[in-house]
């Protein structure tokens, strides 16, 4: 329609939103006709436990062995999901690569983060979850300014693979200590990891204002601090 990417994304949000409400404002019927006592019914218990649980996210967030991995999950993500939605732009922009190689290592990425996802289970069985972590932001800290430098397709391809192998234990070894840390209160657990997504979001928006101010290549060379931060971020187990 001669509009640009950003226009498109503003329309899909929008169409987003007007979907959203009108969900929000039908709500489900019930049969019978006793809609509004069915819909009381199933607020009240849901108002008795926010306000149990209230104190409990409080209590949570004042302590450090929980939010330490609140933060660190949305620090990794910069180089797990946030790298993900600038890689296909990177490559073009940046490498000077053609969209349809691009999308082949979006191909790539996703391929191999799953895999690393799959050996991770056995993986885990052999060694201990922070060894993992720690492992792997290694492996990252190497793999990303690599990734970044080397030249030609199939190098690049090749260390896109490697490194995200690499980074696919993160996600799934911080939020199994973030629910650890709170034994027994796995809704706290969401609520927090819930909100601290909403939070991490601006972490596409602070790449995007850096790529605007100093172009992409810089943007993304900063995100080669994330795999320093992992290991250094948890200090002992709790």
């Amino acid at each position: 329609m001669g509009g640009g990417w950003r226009a498109g994304y503003l329309v899909l949000a929008g169409i987003g939103a007007l979907v959203w409400l009108g969900a929000l404002l039908r709500g489900q019927p019930e049969a019978g006709g006793h809609r509004a006592e069915a819909e009381d019914a199933a607020h009240k218990p849901w108002m008795a436990r926010a306000r149990e649980a209230g104190p409990e996210i409080g209590r949570a967030l004042r302590h450090w062995g929980t939010l330490r991995w609140l933060l660190l999950i949305e620090v990794a993500d910069l180089l797990v999901d946030v790298f993900t939605g600038f890689l296909a732009l990177y490559l073009v922009d940046v490498a000077h690569l053609t969209p349809a190689v691009a999308a082949l290592a979006i191909a790539v990425r996703l391929g191999a983060a799953l895999a690393g996802d799959a050996a991770l289970i056995v993986i885990l069985e052999r060694v201990g979850d922070l060894t993992v972590l720690r492992a792997s932001a290694a492996a990252a800290a190497l793999l990303y300014p690599a990734f970044l430098l080397v030249p030609g397709v199939v190098p690049k391809l090749a260390v896109l693979a490697a490194l995200s192998a690499a980074t696919a234990p993160w996600y799934l070894v911080l939020q199994a200590r973030l629910y650890g840390s709170l034994p027994g209160r796995s809704s706290v657990a969401v609520t927090l990891s819930s909100a601290a997504g909403l939070a991490g979001g601006l972490g596409p928006l602070a790449v995007g204002l850096a790529a605007q101010g100093f172009g992409l290549s810089w943007a993304l060379a900063g995100l080669a601090l994330v795999p320093v931060a992992v290991p250094l971020v948890p200090g002992r187990a709790p």
